[in-house]
């Protein structure tokens, strides 16, 4: 047998065996290798050749190697941001490390008064491209918030003189709360062309907006990080406590995801024969996933009263991922965190699994008690995902709009009561998701509306509306042992209209899954209505579409759009798989990705089994697989 085709750079093992021998061809020898599988005399002659293609990504690079520049404002109202960053640089740079081998960061403030406003006017206002984070990390803590003049263009051109490496991802992130003022080499006027020509280098900004400011503001960001393929977001939306460098680490482990490779196998033999040789042979080609990304982990909890004072906690943790999961841990501790900061951490791996949920119960609790825990869960191709640190204490909490939770009955005759907050709204929505026969019941209906919306398959929702000033409400779920998990959602529908939805972003994470929408589509007459989530978003999801009535007229993913007419429907989004954008769009035409992460990230969310496909051969994937920290202890 004889090697023409491996590609040594590949790191590509390719195994063959014939008549009970073995040979393996690797990227460790020389490209051109024989091996002798047959007894001298064999009348068939063997040719194989092995290429790995390109990988698909729509001309995207995968992220082993980034360039990030950060382009901080320095003006007056930006200290307590810099003070977050000042804190956590270097646990940011430790985190991003374990995912990105090669980064490179550099950095860019604008407005400073300490030395000049204007970027490019003094070299200790910047520092280029570098591995030494450290010296960074010294020019963070000196920044001071003292300036008053935003000439942030100046900051982009600044970046676009730089040299950014070919290969690499490259990010700009530009922090902010003020539209660009004029600077000496770009202006607002000019804002546009600089976004262009960033764009023609490869480079992607996201805009991260600070502060309440006007729409001139939100403008300008909005168009650069458009024009260039990014995102804007403002961080006073964001949920639960998610601070600046969370941000910071979250938009550069986005350009970390699945990615694809194209393999083709051609084999060709000589059959000899007495009346002349016959040659034949065959092409195969099959994708391959590669995963480079980290587990998501839905967390939800719940605490009840087992009688005489005593509580259990009940944790149901859902680790997902386009690959299988290996191994999910919670590390806990009732050790108070605020009081000691050398707590005792415990270490329990869940036994009990219903689908795709592990369900850990801590009895004996006591009221008022402190309870602290998070979660790791690790891929089959060995990357690590970690929740943030959950901090509970022991009281029954209802639960708030946009908190999801998962539960399961792990006893026959089981209850759990569940208290749900309708907050300052009037009117709100619950969806419950379950294939097991319930008993429901709901208490204080002297006080609360319950109106059924829809009861399909699996699929129950409920319109409740507060009839007065209590705002309290609970549910009682009776059942017996559960096969599956019981998936409960809480929301409200907040109202966009088509001319205002078009330009929202709107961000799914692991702590609000999901958001319900009621939106007003006015033209065309009759279009299709897609979901948008960037190439650079690691986010995967779909969209229920409902009409007024909630008849559910189908579901939207960024592979799938849906055909409407003009009118009003509801539109409720779930995460499946990881955290991110996505923004709607509503036209004549739709919107339909064709990357194959949507199909194949589709799939693998719907249990459609694409690895199946790989059948020819095995082969060995080598040195593509990184652990990943997505999470900092906090």
């Amino acid at each position: 047998m004889t090697n023409n085709g491996l590609n040594p750079a590949s790191d590509i093992a390719v195994d063959f065996s014939l008549d009970g021998e073995f040979a393996e061809f690797t990227s460790a020898s020389d490209p051109h290798q024989e091996f002798a599988l047959l007894n001298p005399g064999a009348s068939t002659s063997f040719n194989i050749e092995v290429s790995l293609n390109e990988t698909l990504l729509n001309d995207e690079t995968p992220a082993n190697m980034v360039d990030l520049c950060l382009c901080f404002d320095s003006s007056g109202s930006m200290g307590n941001e810099i003070d977050q960053v000042k804190s956590e640089f270097l646990a940011l740079t430790e985190s991003l490390t374990q995912t990105i081998s090669s980064l490179r960061i550099g950095m860019i403030v604008y407005g400073w008064a300490e030395y000049d406003q204007y970027p490019t006017e003094d070299s200790r206002n910047y520092i280029e491209f570098t591995e030494n984070y450290q010296s960074i990390n010294d020019f963070i803590s000196r920044l001071e918030a003292n300036g008053g003049h935003e000439p942030w263009g100046d900051a982009l051109y600044l970046a676009s003189t730089w040299t950014w490496r070919e290969t690499a991802s490259k990010l700009i992130i530009i922090v902010g709360d003020e539209d660009c003022d004029a600077g000496i080499y770009v202006d607002a006027g000019s804002l546009d062309t600089m976004a262009t020509t960033l764009n023609t280098m490869g480079i992607q900004v996201n805009a991260v907006m600070t502060e309440e400011a006007d729409s001139t503001v939100k403008q300008h960001f909005t168009m650069v990080s458009a024009e260039t393929g990014g995102e804007m977001v403002d961080l006073r939306e964001l949920e639960y406590g998610i601070t600046l460098p969370d941000i910071i680490e979250e938009m550069t482990l986005s350009l970390t995801r699945e990615f694809f490779v194209n393999l083709e196998v051609l084999i060709f033999w000589i059959e000899n024969d007495s009346g002349g040789d016959v040659e034949h042979s065959h092409q195969d080609s099959i994708y391959l996933v590669v995963d480079l990304a980290p587990p998501s982990i839905s967390v939800s909890t719940i605490v009840f009263e087992e009688g005489d004072s005593s509580y259990s906690l009940e944790i149901s943790a859902t680790p997902k991922d386009l690959s299988d999961i290996q191994m999910t841990q919670i590390i806990w501790t009732e050790d108070d965190l605020e009081s000691n900061p050398t707590p005792l951490w415990n270490l329990v791996i869940p036994t009990t699994k219903i689908g795709d949920t592990y369900i850990e119960t801590f009895t004996n609790l006591v009221a008022e008690q402190k309870f602290s825990f998070y979660v790791l869960a690790t891929d089959t191709c060995g990357n690590l995902g970690k929740t943030e640190i959950f901090n509970l204490t022991i009281v029954t909490v209802p639960k708030l709009f946009g908190e999801n939770l998962e539960f399961a009955f792990l006893e026959d005759n089981s209850t759990r009561r569940i208290y749900f907050d309708i907050d300052s709204q009037q009117t709100g929505f619950l969806w419950i998701e379950t294939s097991e026969n319930l008993t429901i019941s709901f208490d204080h209906n002297i006080d609360f509306a319950f109106e059924l919306q829809l009861q399909e398959d699996n699929t129950t929702i409920y319109k409740v509306t507060a009839l007065n000033t209590n705002n309290l409400y609970s549910i009682v779920f009776q059942g017996n042992t559960t096969n599956s998990t019981i998936k409960v959602k809480w929301n409200f529908a907040r109202v966009s209209f088509q001319n205002d939805f078009e330009y929202t972003t709107w961000y799914l994470h692991e702590y609000n899954n999901d958001v319900l929408l009621k939106v007003t589509l006015t033209d065309p007459e009759e279009g299709n209505l897609s979901v948008i989530v960037r190439h650079y978003s690691p986010l995967v999801l779909k969209v229920y579409v409902f009409d007024l009535n909630w008849n559910k007229l189908g579901v939207i993913s960024p592979a799938n759009a849906t055909e409407l007419s003009r009118g009003e429907y509801y539109l409720w989004a779930v995460r499946i798989v990881r955290s991110g954008e996505f923004q709607l769009y509503y036209g004549e035409d739709a919107i339909i990705d064709d990357d194959p992460y949507y199909d194949l990230g589709w799939a693998a969310a719907t249990g459609f089994p694409f690895l199946s496909i790989i059948a020819l051969f095995v082969l060995g994937l080598s040195g593509i697989s990184l652990v990943v920290y997505r999470k900092r202890k906090k």
